[in-house]
Order: structure tokens, then sequence, then C-alpha cells
């Protein structure tokens, strides 16, 4: 059997970089799920590819990571073939509309997704799977490698949309900067360039003038640059901010909190309403309940060396744990697999 892969950032679809890539540069080891799945489907005779590798027509499954404008050729020509198509839905509706535009569902036979709420409305069509990892079973607890209390690492976006959680993170650093500097770091993208919204070209003119960077340009005085990897950043701080892109999508739950499990960093949790549902609650920092980040800051700032240790050692005994497993990357190459397979 061979399946032909689509994505739609298009770096993804070229030489097999899908395949063979653990690193994006959005996170560390983010595609390590799609490696463990090209071993899984080796192992029962199945070839995966991108789509340069395994031509659409050639194949006999066509999968859709996260769905590309159904205007587009790729597509269109997908349903020409009448080939079985599924999806996998990694964004949020806020990114990619189209995966969520139940107008294009009827084009896959199923759908792969995080949504708790699509896989409530009809468990037949839609397969929960995770944002999934290969999990450590021990991390770092060495305190005495903690060298200051918080960081946030993120870029600098900004999105006019129901949920979303950019301008709260802004509302965090701003915060920060104006009462404890000394305590916090931003990392990330995009903090030292000027944007103003989304408009594209407006920002690239803006970004192009010495004299408008200056005159609209925000300067972040925690602001420490951008960075290759995560996990080197993660683990000399205690705490991180970890607050997804939108809030209260029951399921969404990105890398972002499994960065600082990973690293031995307590995640400042915001984002899945259920969370607990997945989580337990005494491996992070909930910030629904406290009354804002003044709050939280008296909570962390004073915490004990064997409270702190207490988070390091719930959030191990988690990741190990069956409840962890559901975020494995080999949970989530047998769920898609076997779904061809069978």
């Amino acid at each position: 059997m061979k399946i032909s892969f689509y994505n739609i950032y298009e770096i993804l679809n070229k030489d097999n970089f899908l395949f063979e890539n653990d690193n994006v540069s959005i996170g560390d080891n983010l595609m390590s799920p799609f490696l463990r799945m090209n071993e899984y489907a080796k192992n029962n005779n199945i070839e995966l590819g991108t789509i340069d590798k395994i031509p659409i027509f050639d194949s006999d499954v066509i999968v859709f990571v996260d769905c590309p404008n159904k205007n587009k050729k790729i597509l269109m020509n997908a349903i020409r073939l009448k080939k079985p198509l599924y999806l996998i839905i990694f964004e949020t509706s806020m990114i990619n509309y189209e995966s969520h535009n139940k107008e294009n569902h009827k084009f896959f036979k199923k759908i792969f997704t995080w949504s708790d709420v699509l896989i409530k409305e009809n468990p037949n069509k839609y397969i929960k799977i995770n944002f999934s990892y290969d999990i450590p079973k021990k991390i770092n607890k060495n305190l005495k490698n903690k060298k200051k209390l918080c960081c946030m690492i993120a870029g600098n976006k900004k999105i006019n949309f129901k949920n979303e959680l950019y301008s709260k993170r802004k509302e965090i650093i701003k915060w920060f900067e104006l009462n404890h500097l000394e305590d916090f770091d931003l990392y990330g993208f995009g903090w030292d360039e000027v944007a103003i919204g989304s408009n594209k070209y407006i920002n690239y003119i803006l970004r192009r003038s010495q004299f408008l960077r200056i005159f609209f340009g925000v300067s972040y005085k925690s602001y420490r640059g951008s960075i290759d990897r995560k996990n080197p950043i993660l683990k000399k701080y205690r705490f991180s901010i970890c607050f997804e892109n939108m809030y209260n999508l029951p399921g969404y739950i990105t890398e972002k909190i499994f960065d600082s499990f990973f690293a031995g960093c307590v995640p400042i949790y915001l984002g899945a309403g259920n969370i607990n549902k997945y989580i337990p609650e005494n491996c992070f920092i909930d910030m629904r309940k406290f009354n804002g980040i003044a709050e939280v800051y008296n909570f962390i700032s004073k915490i004990s060396d064997d409270d702190y240790l207490n988070y390091l050692n719930n959030i191990e005994s988690f990741l190990n744990s069956e409840d962890a497993s559901q975020f494995s990357s080999k949970k989530f190459s047998k769920t898609i697999i076997n779904e061809f397979i069978e």
C-alpha cells in the first residue's frame, strides 16, 4: 500500500521532509510522531511519502495534514481520482478555517482530530488524536540549574479572533516588565519587529522603514532574542508561561505544556477548558484559579523548594503513566496506520 501525504505548509511536502526531520522552526521534535508513524508503516508493508515522492495518482490513499482551500488544485485533483481521502486536523479554525468547515468534511472518509466536540458529534467519522511526542521517563529535577523564576517562549503575533490568547500573553509581558522585570525573560521571534494587525503588506512596509520602526515600535525590556530550541532555555527557569493560541477549545492541548514538562519546568497554563481531563492538576499552575498574574506571581515567588519539587515529581509520575501514553508518538502512529490497515 502506498499513502501520499500533503501538508498545508509547503516546505514539509518536499523530499519526504515530513518523515525524515524531527525538528521544525516552531518547536522541538514536533515532527517525531510522523517519523515514528513512518517506521510503524514500514513494519506493516506500507509506504508513506510526501506528494513529490508518491504522486497522488500513484497512491492507494491520500492524506491531507490540515485542509487546503477547497479551490486548491491538489484537493480538487484528489477528489476527482475517487481514492480514499483522509484528513488530519492540527490547526485551529483561527489559523486554518478550511479544516473546520464541515462542508469540506464530506470529501474525507475519516478525520483524525484533537477536537473533542467533533468526536462527540460523530465518533464514527472523527477519530481522536493528540499532539504527540517521544515521551521521556525522567526529567531534570536539579534546582541548581534554575537561574531565574519565569520565562515565556512565544512568537509575537496579533490576530483579531474570538478567544485568541496572543493579547493575553502581551498582558503578562507588560505586567512583569512594569512590576518584576528581574524575574522574567521573554524569548521568541518577532518581538523586536513592528507589526500592526495581520496585514502582511503594511507590516512589510513598517519593517523596511527605520523611521516607522522607531515611531510604531514597542520595546520589550524582557526580550532576550529568538532561539533555536526550547529545551535548553526552559531548563534554566522554574516556571514558564504556557498559553495556547486559543482559549477553551476542548481537547486542544499542544506542545507548549509538554515542552515545559520535558525540560523540568512547571507550566503556568491557560488554554483547553478540559485540560484536567487529560493532565492531573498537580502537574501545572492553572491560570484560571487565580485572579490575574499578580496572584500567580505571589504564589510562584513564595513557593518552597519542597513544594516545587512536588510539582516536578508529579510531572514525572504523569509522564510514566497510562494517561500520558495517549500523547505518545506510538499511540499516534498506531491510531492512524491501523485505520488504513483495517
